[in-house]
């Protein structure tokens, strides 16, 4: 199962990167992280 859980906290990470850009992005454009 350990798969199954890998998918899993890769959909966690990306979503943690993308609220991260959330808040970075207005306040440092140049620490953007690319997914």
């Amino acid at each position: 199962m350990s798969g199954e859980k890998q998918l899993t906290d890769s959909k966690y990470q990306k979503q943690v990167f993308t609220d991260a850009n959330k808040i970075i992005s207005p306040t440092f454009p140049e620490l953007n992280i690319d997914i």
